[in-house]
């Protein structure tokens, strides 16, 4: 797997974290709101140290 794949991969991720979310939110999840937000950090987080590679 390449680089470039990687970084996809946490993209897509990252788009389907957002999405749930998104829905999260508006069911007024708010447990599973704060477990949404610790993933989409630690994606983002991996994203930003795949793209400084």
């Amino acid at each position: 797997m390449t680089l470039s794949d990687l970084i996809t991969l946490a993209q897509n991720r990252l788009s389907t974290l957002n999405g749930a979310r998104a829905s999260a939110v508006a069911t007024g999840q708010d447990d599973r709101i704060a477990v949404l937000d610790a993933e989409i950090a630690e994606t983002e987080d991996t994203l930003e140290q795949l793209r400084s590679i």
